[in-house]
């Protein structure tokens, strides 16, 4: 995948999610040609526990963002 692409998929998960702008995916090809990218961040709660956000986006080949779960 371009970096590119990659770029443009950045761009429309930190305008959906603002809260991992700045955050760099970790990418995972699999094995029928779609691509997974990762964000994952630390925040603090309000009572000063930390907990871990995570956001995978699936896209294809081509760039188009197929599903995006979120997880704390």
């Amino acid at each position: 995948m371009a970096t590119l692409k990659i770029d443009g998929i950045n761009k429309k998960i930190y305008q959906d999610y603002p809260e991992f702008r700045n955050v760099s995916p970790k990418k995972t090809g699999q094995t029928d040609g779609n691509t997974v990218l990762v964000y994952e961040k630390n925040e603090k709660t309000a009572d000063g526990h930390t907990i871990k956000l995570l956001l995978r986006v699936t896209v294809d080949a081509e760039g188009n963002i197929l599903k995006v779960s979120a997880s704390r």
